[in-house]
This record gives C-alpha cells, structure tokens and sequence, in this order.
C-alpha cells in the first residue's frame, strides 16, 4: 500500500467463476461493517455489449444474495426475461418504440434498488448512441420483472 492508497484509499480485486473480475470502491479501512461498492462488468444474453453491473457488500466480500439473484437473472435473461420485457413493451403503446429492443438495446446498466438484496433496476439504452430515441427501465423485484420506466 502505496501513500496515496493510505490518502485516497484501495480497491480490492475479487475474481469469480461466473463474474468474472469484480473490483471494489476504494476504502481505507478494512472493516467489514462498513458498506462498500463492488463493479464488474458481464455480457448479458444476445447483446454484443457490456453491462455494467453494482453489487454492495463489505470489504471482505459482495452480498451473497444479490450474486445469487443476479447469477439467476442473467442465466435466464434469453429464456425467461427477455419474453417479459417484450410483454411489458406491448402492454402500453407509450412503449412501443421500443418493439425493436432486441436488436436496438443492450443492458448498460444494473444495480441494486435502493436497500434491497433481492431486487435490481435494470436499464436498457440504445447500441447505436447516434439514434438516441431514449433509454428505458425496469425493476427485478421477487425474480419477476416490473414498472417499466421512460
């Protein structure tokens, strides 16, 4: 630990099996009480890009729940979710510019809502940043997509 990592604090660098590298927030203490922010990034599904992904945990290790709900997630993205999200975009015709999802949208972003270890936002943005016609949401809650959002 250099001298700026005693000023600005360290990061801490985790690898798993399904998440592959999954790197801390910096901190400058090593207590497990404290909350601490973890990053990673993963292909989800068909799409081509990146997603990146928050979890919480210490500074020891990232929450067990939330690995395990969002390992769910992405393993059944293809087969469960993605039939949601078209539901849910054929439910309202306010989102039906979206029809195109599949081929116009990736994942760029998942986290936690806000104290939960069970429930996630998941935003979809356009791949093409050029033909920006919106991003929108929507929420994991209980293993079930929800509240699709402009």
């Amino acid at each position: 630990m250099g001298i700026l990592d005693l000023i600005l604090g360290e990061k801490v660098i985790k690898y798993d099996d399904f998440f592959g590298k999954i790197e801390s927030g910096k901190t400058r203490k090593k207590d497990l009480t404290k909350s601490l922010s973890w990053r990673l990034n993963k292909k989800i599904g068909q799409f081509k890009n990146d997603t990146f992904i928050i979890l919480e945990g210490n500074y020891n290790n990232i929450n067990p729940t939330q690995k395990v709900e969002l390992k769910n997630f992405i393993e059944n993205f293809d087969s469960v979710y993605s039939f949601e999200v078209d539901k849910m975009i054929e439910s309202d015709n306010k989102y039906l510019q979206f029809k195109n999802w599949r081929n116009e949208y990736y994942i760029t972003f998942i986290c936690p809502l806000f104290d939960s270890n069970t429930n996630f936002e998941i935003n979809f943005e356009p791949i093409d940043e050029k033909k920006n016609d919106g991003a929108f949401s929507v929420e994991l809650i209980n293993r079930v997509l929800k509240n699709i959002e402009l």
